[in-house]
């Protein structure tokens, strides 16, 4: 569909994805009144598997040993396992940068999990 904040010219469109496998997909989107004009637009799209945890915003971008000494950060999680799992690791990477040992200080459960950590 398209959306009510759509204009002639920006328009911004909502669909649903069907159930695909993740990967990289092609859509293409046509004019309802005529669909064979040639009036297409085609884009990449990345369906993502929804199982997967993912950090949601906002997410730090500094870390404790940043800051003050003894300090701790925390991220939001979703969705979370809530079985299933022996470990949490959070590594942090970047060009040049060598890190100290993250502990996870505390993990609270809940529709979005609060991961706590220094």
């Amino acid at each position: 569909s398209v959306a009510a904040s759509s204009t002639k010219l920006l328009s911004t469109i909502i669909f649903e994805t069907p159930s695909t496998d993740a990967g990289d997909y092609s859509v293409r989107v046509t004019p309802k009144v005529c669909p064979n004009c040639g009036k297409s637009v085609t884009f990449a799209f990345r369906q993502i598997d929804p199982t997967r945890p993912v950090i949601l915003a906002p997410a730090p971008t500094g870390g404790p040993f940043q800051s003050i000494l003894g300090s701790s950060l925390a991220i939001k999680v979703a969705p979370f396992p809530t079985l299933g799992y022996e470990a949490l690791i959070i590594s942090c990477a970047g060009t040049g940068i060598t890190v100290g040992e993250i502990s996870i200080i505390s993990v609270v459960l809940g529709d979005i999990a609060t991961i706590s950590f220094s």
